[in-house]
């Protein structure tokens, strides 16, 4: 049986998805009241709004667990819609409808840039470090790290992706720096039930997951990993 947090986490995409084709909905709505009202010009079409399914779509895909590559991908289908709606309607001219080709190469670089999976071909290995260093680039990782005295890290990531597991290390002290450097690449970290995770990280159009068990305070001073770096269209996962 899940448990309830497990329920409502499984259905925050379903909620996401209504909002975002909502959203689209309504401006849809708004835009042909609009023609009706006579603010848009008379030649202005229903037909001309689908780039408004384009935005629905991005919308919808977006930080749902689809991968940095795939959750960028999202904004440019969003970014693309706009623009598209924009000179349909008028307001700028960019001849962007010629270049709809390049939302098929970026398709394509999102399948090949997906973040490391289970099974997948990324480099695996087993640390005993104290202080862990790597930098991925259009490539993956996966780190497994059994240290009984874990002090931190530095992982850099630039369209790759790199998984951490550091389930079986213990922190020397009262805590651990682990800093990331993102750039439209994903790090996925596993971390003991008993660490308490402190987020210091800035993300910028990207974001920070922490979905970690905080131990209870009763239970004495939990060991802190504190996560620190840059994130930039990218994503960092913490798990237990």
């Amino acid at each position: 049986m899940k448990s309830p947090c497990e329920c409502e986490a499984g259905s925050h995409p379903h909620r996401h998805n209504h909002l975002a084709w909502g959203l689209v909905l309504v401006a849809f709505g708004v835009l042909l009241l609009l023609r009706q009202a006579g603010v848009l010009p008379p030649s202005f079409d229903a037909g001309d709004l689908w780039p408004l399914l384009l935005v629905g779509l991005g919308l919808a895909r977006v930080g749902w667990r689809r991968g940095l590559v795939g959750n960028l991908f999202s904004l440019v289908l969003v970014a693309a819609g706009v623009v598209l709606l924009l000179e349909n309607l008028g307001g700028v001219t960019i001849g962007l409808t010629q270049y709809w080709p390049v939302l098929v190469v970026l398709a394509g670089v999102a399948l090949m840039l997906k973040g490391p999976r289970r099974g997948s071909q990324a480099s695996r290995e087993t640390a005993s470090i104290d202080f862990v260093q790597r930098t991925v680039t259009l490539g993956g990782a996966q780190i497994r790290v059994d240290s009984k005295q874990f002090r931190g890290g530095d992982l850099s990531s630039t369209m790759g992706g790199i998984e951490l597991d550091l389930r079986h290390a213990e922190i020397a002290d009262a805590e651990a720096i682990l800093s990331f450097h993102v750039v439209m690449g994903g790090v996925e970290l596993r971390v003991p039930e008993t660490w308490n995770v402190v987020n210091e990280v800035a993300p910028t159009l990207g974001a920070v997951e922490d979905r970690t068990a905080h131990p209870a305070s009763g239970d004495g001073p939990a060991k802190r990993l504190v996560l620190r770096g840059t994130v930039v269209m990218g994503e960092v996962s913490v798990k237990n």
